[in-house]
């Protein structure tokens, strides 16, 4: 698609992309991480080194919840690519920035769980960040068609795995963590899809 074809989409779009936007707020609940992450078990990792005896999750159910967090991780290359294809000041600009918001909350909330609740090797963890990030991502979809459709399977697919995973933890506060945020995922890929 012509980069002209694609600012005919993009503009003829803007009215149902704010209509979505405003859709989305209405039937999306605020939370708060910090009302979901277990504080009261957090403890010096510098006195106490991490064991994973200290563990309270199978191991592949960490390794689950570990790429659930490394994909939201990656969520300022998933804005810029958006950005980069969106004309500053519309309607889905606007959209990219809530949902970043929203999806940050996600990696902060995540994080926090694992690292309180000891369900991760804490230096793994941020040796893992660390390669992810540096790899980074550059989106192959130029045309805002494929990206609105990757996207929307990107939000569906997400949403799946950070509900199985919760679901396999058998940890409730894991769950109720892993479950918000999945409610969240089934948000965004509303407002993609549609």
């Amino acid at each position: 698609m012509a980069q002209e074809e694609q600012q005919e989409l993009v503009a003829a779009v803007e009215g149902d992309v704010a209509r979505l936007m405003a859709e989305h707020r209405e039937r999306r609940k605020d939370w708060y991480f910090h009302e979901f992450v277990p504080w009261e078990q957090g403890r010096s990792y510098i006195d106490e080194p991490w064991e994973e005896s200290q563990a309270t999750v199978r191991p592949e159910v960490r390794t689950a919840l570990v790429l659930n967090l490394l994909t939201e991780d990656n969520l300022p290359y998933y804005h810029l690519a958006i950005a980069d294809r969106m004309p500053k000041g519309s309607a889905y600009d606007e959209w990219n920035h809530l949902w970043t918001a929203e999806e940050a909350q996600h990696a902060i909330a995540l994080r926090s769980y694992l690292l309180t609740s000891r369900n991760c090797d804490p230096h793994e963890l941020e040796d893992d960040r660390m390669a992810t990030m540096e790899a980074g991502y550059d989106s192959p979809y130029e045309d805002p068609i494929a990206l609105f459709v990757y996207t929307s399977a990107q939000e569906l697919a997400t949403r799946i795995s950070h509900r199985n995973a919760g679901a396999l933890t058998d940890d409730e506060i894991a769950y109720k963590v892993m479950q918000r945020i999945a409610a969240d995922e089934n948000h965004h890929y509303l407002f993609y899809k549609g």
